[in-house]
């Protein structure tokens, strides 16, 4: 049965509280994003349009929904999913920093270690020896505004946990719920195809790219876990192997909709 999981947000007020008192020009600017509705919650937006047919889908009716802060340490958003301290993603330019320990989250990613904190579902997985996630939400990253890039934009993740002895998963797993994806925003005709990606927390990876208006783009990407991220998490890969993936929605909306400029998600 799907579990609504809302992480207690008291750190965040706490942290927001002190925002507040600041008037340096990175705190006015991080207030402004704060401020920002997160879409994946907005009633007829057609980001949440989108993400409503993804958790909807038949293969995910019994994945547990997480809902966590928008203000995350470090550690939970990087170096618990193995991000080098030299990746680009961590720099100044790219995140959104409140103290050298906070930022605004920079991927939906970062609900596993929230997910995996949970004691039911520790429960669950030893008892029924499997568990599965989705989060959606919004996310910040520095960035120019023009038609297609925006400093906050929204994404979901998928997390799906099981011992070894009852499922070895496959590359053909990982493509497999990507094209589920994929139909379900752009019908059941697409063509698609696969390609080798990269992230520090999947090994291997792979990322779906499908074609639209005579082009081929990518749209999902996912992978293995990485086996030192289970570590992190205090789970054998001898025991468990785990699939993830994670995108984008807006340019999947954007592209679905026919919306020429991202910045149109955001009016009323």
């Amino acid at each position: 049965m799907r579990k609504q999981i809302t992480i207690d947000n008291s750190r965040e007020k706490s942290l927001i509280g002190d925002l507040e008192k600041r008037s340096d020009i990175k705190a006015e600017r991080i207030k402004k994003l704060l401020k920002l509705p997160d879409l994946t919650k907005k009633e007829n937006s057609p980001v949440k349009i989108l993400v409503d047919r993804i958790i909807k889908l038949p293969r995910f009716s019994d994945f547990d929904l997480v809902d966590f802060p928008r203000i995350v340490t470090v550690e939970e958003n990087f170096d618990i999913l193995n991000t080098p301290e030299d990746h680009p993603s961590r720099r100044e330019t790219d995140t959104y920093y409140l103290t050298d320990e906070y930022i605004l989250r920079t991927q939906t990613t970062t609900m596993w270690p929230y997910y995996l904190k949970d004691q039911e579902v520790l429960e669950k997985l030893n008892k029924d020896g499997w568990i599965g996630a989705l989060s959606a939400g919004i996310v910040f990253r520095k960035d120019e505004i023009d038609r297609s890039h925006f400093p906050a934009f929204h994404q979901i993740d998928g997390l799906y946990i099981c011992r070894k002895d009852q499922k070895i998963i496959s590359q053909k797993d990982l493509e497999d719920i990507q094209v589920d994806i994929a139909k379900s925003i752009f019908g059941e005709d697409i063509e698609w195809k696969f390609n080798v990606d990269s992230f520090p927390f999947t090994d291997p990876s792979v990322e779906l790219n499908i074609k639209f208006g005579g082009k081929w783009m990518e749209v999902t990407g996912s992978g293995l876990v990485h086996t030192q991220v289970l570590k992190n998490f205090g789970l054998d890969p001898e025991i468990y192997n785990v699939w993830a993936f994670g995108f984008c929605i807006d340019r999947l909306a954007m592209l679905k909709m026919g919306i020429p400029d991202i910045r149109v998600l955001w009016s009323d």
